[in-house]
């Protein structure tokens, strides 16, 4: 009958990963570990049952002497985890140094595995990170939100790919105009006519911190009262909607 062995499962040092958490249960299954505290590997204190399962942090690289269960010889970099264990039996106890290991700072890490692959655009995305990036390239460019004169007058309109954009307004019903303002002006007005039915109002400015107190019309002029007045010479535009 032919024996079946499972590879090992290896982290990415190549230890065991299996083997590791097998010593590390069987430590705490025989007794609480407990640290024993940050030392220089000249400080280390010889394993025996007075420090069986405690756990020390070595401070400086060094190279394993007999009292490892790896053996002598072995270069280890500084930051590493060790526990004393007993590999030998309880009747006649071997005690040994083992590696924990390090800690590792994953706080940043972000590709989590998403219950259900999404497709964004077109490309498959199967981690939470992968999804963002893919949901921050499809939606560059799609639609434009910053103000300016750039987009006064535009609509947001369906292209021939199924995506939204702003695009320039061709229907009758919609007026804009603009004017330009000084710095701490009280108001500025605007001259477009409104005569043909009732409209409603949007206005922008080139300073976002402008605020407004009212927007009046009269004689073919919309006039805006700042609330708070500009900082800065800029311009302001009206955009009109005919609503009846």
């Amino acid at each position: 009958m032919a024996v079946v062995t499972k590879p090992p499962i290896l982290d990415e040092t190549g230890q065991d990963i299996l083997t590791q958490l097998r010593r590390i249960a069987d430590a705490k299954e025989s007794n609480l570990m407990g640290y024993g505290g940050a030392v220089l590997f000249a400080n280390l204190p010889n394993p025996t049952e007075s420090n069986l399962n405690i756990f020390y942090l070595i401070k400086d690289a060094f190279t394993t002497d007999s009292r490892f269960v790896v053996g002598p010889g072995v270069s280890v970099p500084a930051g590493k985890y060790y526990c004393v264990i007993n590999i030998g039996t309880e009747a006649s106890p071997v005690c040994k140094y083992d590696e924990l290991g390090e800690l590792i700072d994953l706080s940043a890490k972000q590709d989590k595995a998403l219950s259900s692959a999404i497709v964004i655009g077109g490309v498959t995305a199967s981690t939470v990170e992968a999804a963002l990036g893919e949901l921050n390239t499809y939606a560059s460019g799609k639609v434009e939100t910053a103000q300016g004169s750039a987009n006064v007058g535009k609509i947001l309109k369906v292209n021939s790919s199924g995506n939204l954009e702003l695009a320039a307004m061709s229907d009758s019903t919609i007026k804009t105009a603009s004017n330009t303002y000084s710095a701490n002006d009280a108001s500025c007005s605007v001259s477009l006519n409104l005569e043909d039915g009732n409209y409603l109002i949007e206005v922008y400015c080139s300073e976002e911190s402008v605020t407004k107190t009212s927007v009046t019309y009269s004689s073919s002029v919309i006039t805006v009262t700042f609330n708070t007045r500009p900082a800065s010479s800029g311009t302001m535009w009206v955009v009109a909607r005919k609503v009846s």
